[in-house]
């Protein structure tokens, strides 16, 4: 429940004209706190012998670099998309492409 917390927190607070938008302690602090609930979790499920996140990327050599272009398309799709519904013109086009982008890549 706190990693879901986490990752609605760093989208509302790091999303165009958020309070991290302007103040970037308040950008990295929300980004390393959903990174410490994450490693909380891992660390708890370790202990608890409950699947881990090494445990779901050893299934391959690759599956974790698969895990990592699908995290970085589903941010780059959403904060494309974010970027979409504020700006205009040209820019307008370039957040387009962004979301295509990470649509196509996840």
């Amino acid at each position: 429940a706190c990693v879901v917390w986490w990752i609605v927190g760093v989208a509302l607070t790091t999303r165009v004209g958020g309070i991290a938008y302007k103040s970037l302690n308040i950008y990295f602090a929300s980004w390393l706190s959903l990174a410490a609930s994450i490693y909380t979790l891992n660390d708890w499920s370790a202990a608890k012998d409950i699947l881990t996140i090494h445990e779901l990327t050893r299934l391959s050599l690759t599956l974790t670099w698969w895990w990592v272009l699908c995290l970085a398309s589903i941010v780059t799709m959403g904060s494309a998309a974010d970027m979409h519904r504020i700006v205009s013109g040209r820019h307008r086009n370039d957040a387009s492409f962004g979301m295509a982008l990470g649509v196509v890549s996840s």
